[in-house]
C-alpha cells in the first residue's frame, strides 16, 4: 500500500503537555484510526499509545485525508487529559472472555 503522510502544522501546547498536529495522508483506501495513530507516532518519534486522533476528513472519491490529532508525551498524560467515550469505557469495563467463562462455571 502506497501511503504518504505530510505534517501540515504542529503546535506545542505546554499546558496539556501535547503537540496539536494537522496532517494530510494520501492513500488508496480509508485508513483505520489504529493505522493513523501508528503512522503519526512513527513520523513524530512517539508511542502510538500517546496519540489521540480527533478528526479524519475526506471528500468523496478523494484519496487525500485531513487529520487532526493530539500527540502526548506519554500514555499516562494522555489518559489524564483526554475524556474517554462511552464505547471506550464499555470496552475497558468488559471482562476478558477467559474471565467470563471461569465466572460462569462456578
Amino acid at each position: 500500500m502506497n501511503e504518504t503522510l505530510k505534517i501540515i502544522s504542529q503546535k506545542e501546547n505546554p499546558l496539556f503537555k501535547r503537540k496539536e498536529v494537522e496532517a494530510e495522508l494520501t492513500a488508496e483506501i480509508s485508513p483505520s484510526r489504529e493505522d493513523l495513530m501508528s503512522a503519526l507516532a512513527r513520523k513524530l518519534s512517539s508511542s502510538a499509545d500517546a496519540v489521540r486522533i480527533k478528526k479524519v476528513k475526506s471528500k468523496f472519491g478523494s484519496k487525500k485525508f485531513s487529520i487532526s490529532a493530539n500527540v502526548y508525551q506519554d500514555k499516562e498524560t494522555k489518559k489524564s487529559v483526554e475524556i474517554k467515550k462511552q464505547k471506550e469505557e464499555a470496552l475497558d469495563n468488559k471482562p476478558a472472555p477467559a474471565e467470563a467463562k471461569t465466572g460462569e462455571a462456578k
